[in-house]
């Protein structure tokens, strides 16, 4: 009887031991379907963070009387003077770098073929491949000033109007008179950039108009002056030595 039973034993024992097996590989398949999914889900989740961080866009902003400077991803260097404004992607794309701005920058763009770089500016582009330029779009502005430092420049306007533009040019549009080209002087254009201020036989308009973006300040004019034809140029000045300057020139006072 004994012997019977361990006949029995031994031949129920490989029996148990496959169903063990079964229940091993069945467990270790659904571990595998899991892994598999997660990291598939992973991989997706990350690709789209990654495309998201990719078309993700910084806008900078100053205030009055700030000028900034920023490289953006490509290497391209904005300036970006007071009461202005630059959107930009975080990382452009592969075939056009385009970027929008309020107000006025100096752009030196790095080189690109395969990627032109454009600015748009109150219903202006602006399209270059490598090259220093000038651009005033400010909102409370009719005109956009486009002046070419160096390089070649494309400027569309509208949908038709086109110019392209040598270096010591400058391209002035308005929605009623259109496209214009001038020359230019490019320290009165670009002095800016290094805390420069410059008038050159202008208006009292056009004063009051800088010292609003360079110093926040407004300017009353309470004289019997009526046609002012001022020239003077102040690196970096306060606000103060500046009125006495244009004050002692024009024989007024403040």
């Amino acid at each position: 009887f004994e012997t019977f039973l361990k006949s029995e034993t031994s031949q129920n024992d490989p029996i148990r031991t496959k169903r063990r097996s079964f229940k091993g590989t069945k467990l270790v398949l659904a571990l595998s379907v899991f892994i598999i999914c997660l990291l598939t889900g992973l991989f997706f989740y990350y690709q789209g963070q990654n495309e998201l961080d990719s078309t993700a866009y910084i806008v900078k902003q100053n205030g009055f009387g700030k000028i900034s400077r920023l490289w953006l991803s490509d290497g391209t260097k904005v300036t970006l003077n007071a009461n202005s404004s630059l959107k930009f992607p975080k990382a452009f794309t592969a075939d056009h770098r385009d970027v929008e701005l309020q107000g006025e920058a100096f752009f030196e763009v790095a080189k690109d073929k395969n990627r032109p770089f454009t600015v748009l500016a109150k219903g202006t582009q602006t399209h270059v491949l490598g090259t220093k330029f000038n651009v005033s779009a400010y909102t409370n502005e009719e005109l956009v000033k486009v002046a070419l430092v160096e390089g070649s420049i494309e400027l569309q306007a509208r949908e038709k109007e086109k110019v392209i533009l040598k270096p010591a040019e400058m391209a002035t549009y308005s929605s009623s008179t259109g496209l214009t080209l001038s020359s230019f002087n490019n320290d009165e254009v670009t002095a800016w950039k290094d805390g420069i201020l410059v008038f050159h036989n202008a208006p009292f308009e056009e004063i009051a108009k800088q010292f609003k973006r360079v110093y926040n300040i407004e300017l009353i004019n309470e004289s019997k002056v009526v046609n002012w034809s001022y020239s003077g140029q102040f690196d970096k000045a306060d606000y103060v030595s500046v009125i006495k300057n244009i004050c002692f020139a024009k024989n007024l006072k403040f």
